[in-house]
């Protein structure tokens, strides 16, 4: 049973909320690992904008010494996801609707890009993994699963991903990430309830990247892509705007 440490004096009285986290195991890079958690928990909203974060708190928090934190503080600073507020003390950055919307915009223009270099370079395999993923992601948007649409879709997408093969591409796009697990729940719920018509153009959209990719279209599988996730910018910036669903929050 892991342990969960919890400190809920590490936060300014009546302004910041109590923080809890894992610690974590030490056979990866720890400083990886701590940007990992800390970006993941700011894309999910449980590090709310204006959270005020002390690296020493964070060290213990997550059973480390000060250095990979210090690190990784410095990286989200550099991404404009925190700001320094004090030499050991940042707090999570806001952003408005505006700098989101750019960040969302770059993100569909990277994830573009990436299915460009897989255009020339998926294999048969890739491509079989690509259409029983889209099988897969019809059945769940005809039987209303959200879970097993956003599953479904992160698999066609890592069949891009590893088809890119381009690591360099892929940091810049993790660092493009705003929506946590949670949050895409949530949008991907939306758009099974919203309209029918949208989970039918999300799944056309696949199918046409699905298409651009098979005949190794370079062009248009950068088009597809860049249009379908332009597309669904609208839907994900209401998500960030809401507060996190959480297990008992009122629906």
């Amino acid at each position: 049973m892991s342990l969960v440490a919890t400190v809920e004096g590490m936060a300014e009285q009546d302004a910041d909320g109590p923080l809890a986290f894992e610690p974590l195991a030490r056979s990866e890079t720890l400083t990886e690992r701590v940007y990992g958690t800390l970006r993941e928990k700011i894309a999910a909203g449980q590090l709310p904008p204006g959270q005020r974060l002390s690296e020493r708190r964070l060290a213990v928090l997550l059973g480390v010494s000060p250095t990979p934190v210090h690190d990784a503080m410095r990286r989200l600073e550099q991404e404009g996801l925190v700001y320094r507020s004090g030499p050991r003390t940042l707090r999570v950055a806001e952003h408005s609707e505006r700098s989101l919307r750019e960040l969302l915009y770059v993100r569909a223009l990277l994830r573009g890009a990436e299915a460009r270099f897989a255009a020339g370079r998926i294999t048969e395999r890739g491509l079989a993994a690509m259409r029983e993923a889209l099988n897969e992601l019809e059945s769940a948007t005809a039987e209303s699963a959200p879970e097993d649409v956003l599953a479904a879709g992160r698999r066609f997408d890592a069949e891009i991903t590893a088809a890119a093969d381009n690591e360099r591409l892929q940091t810049m796009i993790e660092s493009t990430t705003v929506i946590g697990p949670a949050r895409r729940l949530q949008s991907v719920t939306a758009m099974a309830t919203v309209a029918r018509d949208i989970g039918e153009k999300h799944l056309q959209a696949h199918r046409d990247i699905l298409a651009a990719l098979t005949a190794g279209d370079a062009d248009e599988a950068e088009r597809q892509v860049v249009q379908h996730m332009l597309s669904a910018i609208d839907l994900q910036l209401a998500q960030l705007t809401e507060p996190e669903r959480t297990e008992g929050t009122a629906r």
